[in-house]
């Protein structure tokens, strides 16, 4: 059975496919400390299990450098098994693609424009 939880600036969406919906609501830059709330809700509502994750974020919503560098990380989110960055503008294109690059992410990440296409590729990790 899929749960919603609504935690503020952000929601969690466990789907019945068991991938992760995180959908980030702030429109403005993103921190450590958001980054670990999130983490922290990953946790509560995936019950500590990793997961797939698909994670969405409003247009005017940016992590920080420290926070980019902080989540590519190998230990930064011990509840991922991938993560898919559904991306709906240019500028969100353009930063997850140097996030990608630049950060290195220590987990299976990739950007996409499809839904469908995320959520078909994080199936390959459950």
């Amino acid at each position: 059975m899929a749960t919603k939880r609504d935690f503020g600036f952000f929601t969690i969406h466990f789907r019945d496919d068991k991938v992760i919906h995180v959908a980030v609501k702030a429109k403005n830059e993103i921190g450590i400390e958001q980054i670990i709330e999130i983490i922290q809700g990953i946790a509560l509502v995936g019950e500590s299990k990793k997961h797939p994750i698909m994670i969405t974020v409003e247009d005017h919503t940016f992590p920080t450098p420290e926070a980019r560098k902080y989540l590519a990380q190998a230990d930064a989110n011990p509840y991922a098994t991938a993560s898919a960055y559904l991306v709906k503008n240019l500028a969100q294109k353009l930063l997850v693609n140097a996030y990608l690059k630049m950060n290195r992410p220590n987990r299976p990440t990739r950007m996409f424009t499809s839904e469908e296409s995320a959520i078909q590729w994080l199936k390959t990790f459950l």
